[in-house]
């Protein structure tokens, strides 16, 4: 298993064909489990400053500075729409 820095979309479609085309994809549950990616998305980020363990280390980026900041494809679970 490769571990990647900042995976781009050219290097998951790699990994991906690795499994059967038909293979369920998940992302980690809120708090446990897995749950099934419900949307893809492209969204304007900036790293933190300061980033806790807990949490990413980018966050949304200031609406001000979206046209400058980097773009990102985003997988929701199921969990983040609802």
């Amino acid at each position: 298993m490769k571990h990647y820095d900042k995976m781009t979309v050219s290097e998951l479609i790699t990994a991906l064909q690795a499994y059967p085309p038909d293979s369920r994809v998940v992302v980690l549950g809120y708090e446990e489990g897995y749950d099934d990616i419900t949307l893809v998305k492209e969204v304007a980020v900036e790293a933190m400053a300061n980033p806790m363990w807990c949490k990413g280390r980018y966050d949304d980026a200031d609406p001000s500075r979206v046209d400058q900041s980097e773009r990102v494809v985003l997988l929701f679970g199921r969990n983040a729409e609802e």
